[in-house]
């Protein structure tokens, strides 16, 4: 699942994506805080919300990468619910690791790059439930579908 999802960040070009989207959404937050707030204040206020709109954006496109990750990990014959079992896996490291080095890992999701773990976890399970519907519905063989492994 962790290359496909890697795989999926190329294919759809996240990277130069989130760059165009980081230009337009910095430029933006600048002039609508210069307009509301004056020049040099409401500039960085407004760089500040623009920096925080595209993190949403890199956190849309972690979870378009889980799904596609997921789904050519599922093509490829692999458990498709092996994917929420990792993906908790390491939500567990990071709090462990933040736990460790004495950091908070109750950072809110709206300040984060990355979606938290209980919500990609929660997300996988529903992927994989929905996508095990629709085997059984087309009648694929379990062996196709991937759910032979479970």
């Amino acid at each position: 699942m962790v290359m496909g999802h890697e795989i999926a960040h190329a294919l759809r070009e996240h990277a130069r994506e989130r760059a165009a989207k980081n230009t337009l959404t910095n430029a933006g937050g600048r002039i609508i805080g210069a307009l509301i707030f004056g020049s040099g204040a409401g500039e960085l206020i407004g760089a500040a919300g623009g920096n925080l709109l595209t993190l949403r954006f890199s956190r849309n496109d972690e979870l378009e990468s889980d799904l596609i990750g997921m789904e050519l990990s599922a093509r490829a014959g692999y458990d498709p619910l092996a994917s929420s079992d990792m993906l908790a896996v390491l939500g567990q490291e990071q709090a462990l690791e933040a736990r460790v080095s004495g950091q908070d890992s109750s950072i809110p999701t709206w300040m984060s790059t990355h979606p938290n773990s209980a919500d990609r976890v929660r997300r996988a399970r529903d992927w994989s439930a929905h996508r095990a519907a629709c085997a059984c519905r087309r009648r694929t063989p379990a062996w196709r579908s991937g759910l032979a492994r479970r």
